[in-house]
């Protein structure tokens, strides 16, 4: 199970991982001559954030499938490549905590801000790179309704969990403003796209 909502947890993914280097899925060069499996940087970075969200060492978070010396050196290659100094991460919040900075130079900063002012706080921080925004319902209905989102990815999963926040309450019309596209997977997933007209 994941430590963070995969909402919040997938546009920092994304950021990320569009900055990484290609790599080989097995290691050729490995000392003792065997083809192991490179793990996932997907994998390393959602060890990363268990460490940063529980507030422990990697060697509390290592799982058989990924070592705390492979999560140190991964951390260790991604500050090397310059990785910390490209990634921004604002996280909205009411309650205002002091910055997280992990192994690696990576900080997360946390705001008490209106959408508009994350946002302008977020494109200073970006430069020329995209913004992403990710949030729970009331983050998202925020944005949308202050029309503050080009582009808005959706997973729909099929499961009733019989109380929680509705996404688009207070939304209505937001398709005379968005191209909609729709995709479902084989497991029942729709993966909702809303594109700015």
């Amino acid at each position: 199970m994941p430590v963070m909502p995969v909402c919040l947890l997938e546009p920092v993914w994304h950021q990320f991982e569009a900055m990484l280097p290609r790599h080989t899925v097995v290691a050729p060069s490995h000392p003792l001559g065997c083809q192991r499996r490179r793990v996932s940087d997907r994998v390393v970075f959602a060890h990363v954030l268990a460490a940063l969200v529980h507030g422990s060492g990697y060697e509390r978070i290592a799982t058989p499938g990924c070592s705390d010396p492979t999560i140190r050196r991964r951390v260790h290659a991604w500050a090397e490549a310059g990785l910390a100094e490209a990634l921004h991460t604002l996280v909205l919040t009411h309650h205002p905590r002091p910055s997280i900075e992990m192994e690696g130079g990576i900080v997360f900063h946390s705001v008490d801000a209106s959408s508009r002012e994350a946002l302008d706080l977020a494109r200073e921080a970006a430069g020329d790179l995209d913004v992403r925004i990710g949030g729970g319902p009331a983050t998202v209905r925020d944005f949308i309704a202050a029309d503050r989102i080009d582009v808005l990815h959706v997973v729909q999963v099929p499961i009733l969990l019989g109380r929680g926040a509705r996404l688009w309450d207070g939304l209505e019309g937001i398709e005379e403003r968005f191209d909609i596209d729709v995709v479902s997977s084989p497991s029942d997933v729709a993966h909702v796209t809303f594109k700015r007209r």
